[in-house]
């Protein structure tokens, strides 16, 4: 029986070993726990028996409150106990978890008198779910703080689950967006095309494409979605991970615009730019490649030189392109010739550059070549004019130079090596005045043209002695760069040392002539004078005669007109008379002054005015005389005078009563064209609006409109204030 118990005991411990499991018995009055193999094991411990305390100690101090509390009340309350808590292992210090289940025997219904104790080591299943844990917190923290949105979508396009970059992006929460379908955010995928997208999915289990997500706040955020068939909660669903290529296409848009301005740049550039493989096949060509062959770029593409060019040129571009690719350096400014289709020879400037992979090696070539033909054929009309002016520059007798600022010369002709006596590499890099001056000499000449061009930048000249008594006309010019800046002097020297001589020797007989010429002009100049005095004292005496006759034959108007007795005749004569004074008053103001050129024309009308207020006993008239000192010709003079004559005579006549006072107005102006103004005014009277004084019978009328006929002018009378003749007249 023994054996048999001792057996049976070894199969219990054997199978607590295997499931990890042990137990024990506590007896509560005497405090002793009673220990299985496998409890022990679980503990760490040696020990059969425990007390209470004992056993409390090897709890994790952490887990040591809930189970004396969970013990005490299943004491308490005759429940049964189970628990699961921390162990620290008395042997080596591992901490273990543990399940505990009791039950308690009492042998009346008050007082209980065992537990018996069941242990589990959960250790493995608790490390196991903490790992789990741990893995499924990982993923939600990933899950949740990617850079990508994700989405999980039903099969019919409705939102399941979202991160949080899903919400933070898009501007929603959570809770908004689980209840929007996904063509709510999408601004290019509508329900149906969400639906034949999401079937496409399905059948191909994958699926990457391009949309555009529209956030809350309106704004379009571009995305690369990649989606793929998954299983969620046990349902047919999407799982999309939505990618922000913001910057992606941003840069793009900035590589196509790149594209673009190089395409654009080579396009429009003139020179001709290829690309070849390590074959020497084109790759590619601008626009300006393509009308030098006259073939386009597909043409193009994968043909050789041979193709294009002939044989010989062919041969020699593989030969550049050859050695450019094999030594891996670039070849510039190589000038080259090729034949158009047409057969034209042209010439170019060409550059070849190797063409290298991301590994450095030389996978083709990069040419450009910019057509120089005109470039050459003007550098050689260039070259040509160049030794043409050379030619006559060195033809010339004058002495030219090309000099830098310091007076150095850079180049010089034929006559000034030939004057100097020096050879033309001895002459250049010296300065000029140590080569016409003196080699002793170390300072510029006095009033140097050259100096002055230097300062001024303007053409300069003057005249310069050597010490062989030679004389130089000099002249100086600037020479400018692009910019305009001063690089350098052209001088040009004449000898004008026998000019000079010879000038003197002008100078003196210059000097006899203009005195022999000073006393022939003095001769005529007496003679001219005597016959312009003879010629003015017969014009003088002319105006005397005339002036004589005229007053003969005013006295003899003034006899006759005594013989009348009709007052009419009388006046008649009158009138007439003093026409012929106002005439003859000009010939002796004429034949007074000594002036035949002109005529003071306020004293003469002054005088005429006078004359006829005393003629008419016009004591009470006033008379207001302000004439401009004009010249008048004699043809316009006496009509002048004449009309004053007519008009102020009618004025003293008519148009005021006898003893009643007066203002008689004559004023003469002149503008800048030369047309005068006279004006001759009274208040008295004034004439009858209803006389026409155009067409009028009266003898003055018509001599006012004859006078002023004469002078190429026309009037106007005003008679709202007395009488005035307005009366404009050009004269010369």
């Amino acid at each position: 029986m023994r054996e048999e118990n001792k057996k049976l005991h070894s199969t219990f411990s054997e199978a607590e070993d295997m499931l990890g499991i042990g137990s024990a018995e506590w007896d509560i009055e005497h405090d002793v726990a009673t220990l299985s193999e496998g409890w022990k094991k679980i503990l760490g411990v040696k020990k059969e028996q425990m007390s209470l305390d004992e056993s409390l100690n090897i709890v994790h101090p952490d887990d040591l409150p809930a189970v004396k509390a969970d013990l005490q009340n299943a004491i308490d309350n005759y429940k049964p106990y189970s628990i699961k808590h921390r162990i620290i292992c008395q042997d080596n210090g591992e901490i273990r978890y543990i399940k505990v289940y009791g039950k308690i025997t009492r042998f009346d219904s008050t007082k209980p008198v065992k537990i018996h104790f069941t242990m589990q080591d959960v250790t493995k299943n608790e490390k196991l779910k903490d790992e789990l844990q741990k893995k499924v917190d990982d993923f939600y923290y990933l899950y949740n703080n990617l850079n990508d949105a994700v989405f999980i979508l039903d099969i019919d396009g409705y939102i399941l689950d979202i991160n949080k970059t899903t919400a933070n992006r898009l501007g929603y929460s959570k809770q908004e967006l689980l209840s929007l379908h996904t063509a709510d955010i999408d601004c290019l995928y509508n329900e149906i095309n969400t639906k034949k997208q999401i079937q496409k999915i399905i059948e191909n289990r994958q699926k990457v494409f391009e949309s555009v997500h529209i956030k809350r706040n309106g704004k379009k955020l571009p995305v690369e979605i990649n989606s793929t068939f998954i299983k969620y909660e046990g349902k047919p669903a999407i799982l999309s991970v939505a990618r922000d290529i913001t910057e992606r296409k941003h840069a793009e848009r900035l590589i196509q615009r790149k594209i673009k301005e190089q395409k654009a740049l080579l396009s429009s550039t003139p020179a001709l730019v290829y690309l070849k493989d390590n074959k020497l096949n084109y790759l590619t060509v601008n626009d300006a490649f393509c009308k030098v062959v006259d073939s386009t770029v597909e043409n193009i593409k994968g043909k050789t030189d041979f193709d294009l060019f002939p044989e010989k040129e062919a041969e020699k571009y593989r030969s550049y392109d050859t050695s450019v690719m094999e030594a891996g350096e670039p070849v510039y400014n190589l000038e080259e010739s090729y034949t158009t289709p047409e057969g034209e020879k042209r010439w170019a400037l060409t550059s070849k550059v190797p063409y290298y992979d991301f590994e450095g090696n030389v996978i083709g070539i990069v040419g450009s070549s910019l057509d120089i033909t005109e470039r050459k054929q003007m550098y050689e009309k260039l070259y040509k004019s160049e030794k043409e002016k050379e030619v006559i520059l060195n033809s010339t007798s004058e002495q030219i130079t090309y000099q830098d600022l310091n007076y150095n010369i850079i180049w010089c002709n034929k006559a000034a090596f030939d004057h100097l006596g020096l050879d033309y590499n001895d002459i250049i890099g010296m300065r000029c005045y140590k080569l016409w001056i003196g080699a002793n000499v170390n300072t510029i000449c006095e009033n140097c043209p050259v100096e002055a061009c230097i300062k001024t930048g303007e053409h300069s000249e003057g005249t310069m002695g050597t010490p062989d008594f030679r004389v130089f006309h000099v002249s100086a010019d600037p020479v400018r760069d692009s910019n305009g800046n001063i690089i350098g002097i052209i001088k040009i020297l004449n000898d004008i040392t026998e000019r000079v001589k010879n000038r003197k020797k002008l100078k003196k007989y210059s000097e006899q002539l203009e005195k022999i010429n000073r006393e022939l002009e003095k001769r005529v100049q007496d003679k001219t004078e005597q016959i312009k005095n003879a010629e003015r004292m017969r014009e003088l005496e002319l105006h005397h005669r005339v002036k004589n006759n005229l007053q003969v034959i005013s006295s003899l108007l003034s006899l006759q007109s005594e013989k009348f007795d009709d007052e009419e005749v009388y006046e008649a004569f009158k009138d007439t008379q003093n026409r012929v004074v106002s005439m003859a008053l000009v010939h002796e103001k004429l034949y007074r002054t000594n002036h035949l050129e002109n005529i003071d024309l306020n004293d003469y009308v002054n005088d005429l005015v006078n004359h006829l207020k005393g003629l008419y006993d016009g004591g009470n008239i006033s008379l207001n005389i302000d004439v401009q000192n004009i010249y008048f010709e004699l043809d316009t003079i006496i009509p002048f005078g004449m009309l004053i004559n007519e008009i102020v005579s009618n004025s003293l006549k008519y148009a005021f009563s006898e003893d009643e006072s007066g203002e008689v107005t004559i004023k003469l102006s002149q503008d800048e064209e030369g047309y005068n103004i006279l004006i001759i005014a009274d208040n008295g009277r004034g004439i009858s609006e209803n006389v026409n004084i155009k067409e009028s019978e009266s003898l003055g009328l018509q001599l006012v409109n004859s006078l002023v006929d004469q002078l190429n002018g026309n009037f106007e009378l005003d008679t709202s204030n007395g009488t005035k003749f307005i009366i404009e007249f050009y004269s010369s």
